[in-house]
């Protein structure tokens, strides 16, 4: 939630105020239904938008439920709007990550490179472990469009996401990712150790019969 609506004297002072309280309200109720019901959310981002014209925090909200809903276009240009009126506006973990891949899909890669960058740093404040996994290989994705001089970024995001991924089929798309870029940087052998490890992976893990 923005500072706006967060508690202490100033919130209290504020509560006279019908608007803000209508305001943090349809915010409060927007992220509390955005990963389950993200249609709500994107009404309830409106609603906020409508009671405090031109602030960031109901765009960024809009943008993160576009997103959720399969619309990235939307998403990305919601998400520009709510930056443009605070470039803090989607500093949370969480709001990165979609900011990043609604960033990446639509090929505003300087964007995308920027969100991760800004994330991995923080990848443990996501409560979600398999979320922090998929964010490292995002993260080597979107640097790795920045040329040979991001490899080895990338090799080091993809190898703490091998350090970290324990889920089959997660295990090869990292290693296959991992070996990509070990061969954009002219280490075949090494990448061919590890797309071997992926394969043998995917032998193992075939279903018989």
């Amino acid at each position: 939630r923005p500072g706006s609506c967060r508690g202490g004297r100033g919130c209290r002072a504020r509560a006279r105020d019908a608007d803000e309280v209508a305001y943090c309200a349809a915010l409060a109720a927007g992220y509390a239904r955005l990963r389950r019901r993200p249609e709500e959310a994107l009404v309830l981002a409106a609603r906020a938008e409508r009671a405090r014209p031109g602030r960031a925090a109901p765009e960024v909200l809009a943008g993160r439920a576009l997103l959720a809903l399969d619309r990235p276009e939307e998403a990305a240009g919601r998400f520009e709007r709510g930056l443009a009126l605070d470039a803090r506006s989607a500093g949370a973990p969480d709001a990165l990550h979609d900011l990043g891949l609604a960033s990446l899909l639509t090929g505003r890669l300087e964007g995308a490179r920027a969100a991760y960058r800004a994330l991995v740093p923080r990848l443990d404040l996501l409560a979600d472990d398999a979320r922090a996994r998929r964010v490292l290989v995002e993260a080597a994705g979107a640097v790795m469009t920045e040329g040979a001089g991001s490899l080895d970024e990338a090799i080091s995001y993809l190898g703490e996401a091998r350090r970290r991924v324990r889920t089959p089929g997660q295990r090869e798309l990292v290693l296959g990712t991992l070996g990509l870029a070990l061969s954009r940087q002219g280490r075949q052998d090494q990448a061919r150790g590890v797309v071997a490890e992926a394969a043998g992976l995917l032998l193992t893990t075939e279903p018989t019969g």
